[in-house]
């Protein structure tokens, strides 16, 4: 049955141990591709006098839309690993056919080659320097650390799941009866 509250230590714990394995990434991705060759600082490429209606194209935002992309998706994969009270993610034919499309188009999306469409679509910039190279060996940098994160953030979900919970409940298990025998032991009569 699936606990009664939100504030239940492994879902925390979880959270907690998932949202720093997603920020290690984006932040490391975020501080490398300012030092690459083909790197240039943020620009403005709006038309417009209103700061709203302004686009900035940088290759942060780049990194960390590729990264980021594959983060929602192992978030979701990694959050449907539960205790029996869950169905396996295939089960659910529909959403697991989305995620296996959503996979495929982010790969894509890392490896397209520049000058596509792709970029102009989602306001990314292509790693190639202003003298023309493209550098491919970044893309697999990036698809590299996507899949360490990916298994880190499986793993460490599988671990909390099948030791954290297990733990956490035996000891509230032990607390609840350990209650219930106070209980009982007031309410016996005593002998005289």
């Amino acid at each position: 049955m699936p606990t009664d509250t939100l504030f239940y230590g492994p879902v925390l714990i979880s959270v907690g141990v998932s949202t720093l394995i997603q920020f290690s990434f984006q932040f490391f991705y975020y501080m490398n591709i300012q030092k690459q060759p083909f790197y240039i600082p943020p620009y403005n490429i709006g038309k417009s006098d209103k700061l709203q209606d302004q686009k900035y194209v940088s290759y942060e935002d780049t990194v960390l839309f590729y990264v980021t992309n594959f983060q929602y998706i192992m978030t979701c994969v990694s959050f449907s690993i539960s205790k029996p009270f869950r169905k396996q993610i295939w089960t659910n034919s529909r959403y697991f056919v989305s995620l296996i499309l959503l996979v495929i188009f982010a790969t894509v999306a890392v490896f397209v080659p520049p000058n596509t469409p792709i970029y102009s679509l989602f306001t990314t910039l292509p790693f190639v320097s202003q003298n023309g190279d493209v550098f491919y060996d970044y893309r697999y940098f990036i698809f590299v650390g996507i899949l360490l994160n990916s298994i880190l953030t499986y793993a460490a979900e599988k671990i909390i799941i099948e030791k954290v919970t297990k733990a956490w409940d035996v000891r509230k298990d032990k607390k609840r009866y350990q209650k219930f025998d106070e209980l009982m032991d007031t309410l016996r009569p005593q002998p005289t």
